[in-house]
């Protein structure tokens, strides 16, 4: 009998000989009759990282979806008109106040951005964006802010071949981040 015990953030496949399948088990129980060459098969685990927001329509997030572990994920919340970020929870308990809150995972996460509503003033902006050229990224964060509201934008290409490369406001370089 041989058995395998799998790593943190690993999972068990396989046992194979040369190349063919012979068990799913961890634990392999076999009668020897000549030498044999057992290959245990090993395979990085999958996580979830699920995003909400509280209250509901407070704002948006970005960055939920499936990670392998060990990966880097960057989340992101953007509030709402009306609304300001306040932190990151998971299971009732902070685990950041940056709106943009990156990690590296080793299990499922289930992150809740939280909001409350701002003060109201009474001067408001409407912050536009465009891509250029058209159709190769989309801008998060665009939208209707009061007075002295911390705006972030993020420009995420989607198109095969391009890259972020500036903001420009009025024809003049403001910003080489992609989130500004």
């Amino acid at each position: 009998t041989v058995s395998v015990t799998p790593n943190l953030g690993y999972r068990f496949v396989n046992w194979t000989e040369n190349g063919e399948v012979i068990s799913t088990e961890t634990e392999y129980t076999f009668i020897i009759t000549s030498n044999i060459d057992l290959v245990a098969n090993f395979e990085l685990m999958d996580y979830d990282v699920t995003l909400s927001v509280n209250p509901e329509d407070a704002g948006v997030t970005t960055g939920e979806g499936t990670y392998t572990h060990g990966e880097d994920v960057t989340v992101n919340a953007t509030p709402n008109f009306g609304y300001k970020f306040v932190n990151w929870t998971e299971s009732g308990v902070v685990v950041s106040e940056d709106a943009q809150y990156s990690f590296v995972v080793t299990s499922d996460r289930n992150l809740v951005a939280n909001f409350e509503k701002k003060e109201v003033t009474s001067v408001v902006y409407n912050i536009a964006t465009t891509v250029n050229p058209e159709n190769v990224g989309v801008v998060i964060g665009s939208g209707v802010y009061y007075e002295g509201d911390n705006v972030i934008l993020t420009a995420i290409p989607i198109k095969n071949g391009y890259e972020f490369v500036n903001w420009t406001e009025d024809g003049k370089v403001v910003s080489e981040d992609a989130q500004y």
